[in-house]
């Protein structure tokens, strides 16, 4: 085993970690609560004991916020740091870039659920454009030197970038949530 191995696997253990959470945090529903206390995130339903359990646990939407902000951050870390031209890193790159889509779902849901709360729902606000900032300059940065500074924008192209605003890699203008989110 040489040097750099342990290395790999750590990072992809530490990606497959990343992509979880993104699926958790895309898989939220209305008023269900995230916990982030723990390197792998769960859900909760709320009950009558859900703020005393978040309490007891120094849980809190705002810490919560930072923890997926920091999801975030380490997923585009680690988009940027593949090669495209790499057949396995370009699937992970697409992969990285569904799962930044799932985020963007479920920080819809949470915008609903603290939508009587200006603070929350402006730091929801804020994560979201962090999703969004540099990916949409990726993808069109990528399509524009495959085709070449002469092209004009196709269909296609107009759909990636809407999807890429959500943060999805998918080039179909028909997808819905429900294409994009796996059931559990």
């Amino acid at each position: 085993m040489s040097a750099s191995e342990p290395e790999l696997l750590n990072d992809s253990s530490r990606l497959f970690r990343l992509l979880q959470n993104a699926q958790v945090i895309g898989s939220i529903k209305s008023q269900d609560k995230l916990r982030t206390q723990h390197q792998e995130f769960t859900l909760d339903k709320y009950t009558f004991f859900t703020p005393i359990s978040r309490l007891m646990n120094n849980e809190s939407r705002y810490k919560n916020f930072d923890a997926v902000a920091d999801v975030i951050r380490q997923l585009k870390t680690h988009f940027h740091a593949l090669d495209d031209a790499v057949q396995e890193q370009k699937e992970q790159r697409a992969l990285i870039l569904d799962h930044l889509g799932y985020i963007l779902t479920g920080l819809d849901v949470l915008t609903q659920t603290y939508n009587d709360d200006p603070r929350a729902v402006a730091k929801i606000q804020t994560t979201k454009k962090l999703v969004q900032t540099g990916m949409v300059e990726t993808i069109l940065l990528k399509n524009y030197t495959s085709k070449g500074p002469d092209c004009t924008p196709s269909p296609s192209d107009e759909s990636l970038e809407s999807s890429a605003t959500r943060g999805g890699a998918s080039t179909s203008s028909t997808s819905s949530k429900a294409d994009v989110l796996p059931h559990p």
